[in-house]
């Protein structure tokens, strides 16, 4: 739900729940980092809505050569842009959308948030 916890990283009396915090990613070195997260999994969740709203019901296609747009970070440009896949699927982290103006559209909206939370947010190792 996005709240944090601090606890020990082993609790004798509940190694099975440890292991799977650990496993899923749920586990920080500190509060800071945990914050974090969750807060990129909330803007995560947030333009995966409206993803999925401006999409209508639509899916990406990697067999035939469709045009599918997303959004990624530009270092040259040291900016947000909107990409195009026609056969590859770069694995982006936000998904695809099928119409440019759409991708735009959740740019502008959620650019601030992205910068904040995957561009300048800390990279950490979950140990």
């Amino acid at each position: 739900d996005g709240s944090t916890i601090e606890k020990r990283f082993v609790d004798e009396c509940m190694p099975l729940f440890d292991r799977q915090v650990l496993t899923q990613g749920n586990l920080f070195a500190s509060e800071e980092q945990a914050q974090l997260e969750a807060k990129r999994r909330f803007l995560l969740y947030k333009i995966k809505e409206f993803r999925n709203i401006r999409n209508n019901g639509w899916h990406p296609d990697f067999i035939t050569n469709s045009k599918k747009f997303y959004i990624e970070w530009d270092k040259n440009k040291n900016d947000i842009i909107v990409s195009c896949a026609v056969h590859n699927n770069p694995f982006n982290i936000f998904g695809y959308f099928k119409n440019i103006g759409h991708a735009e559209e959740a740019a502008s909206i959620f650019k601030n948030e992205i910068i904040k939370f995957f561009v300048k947010g800390e990279i950490y190792e979950i140990y």
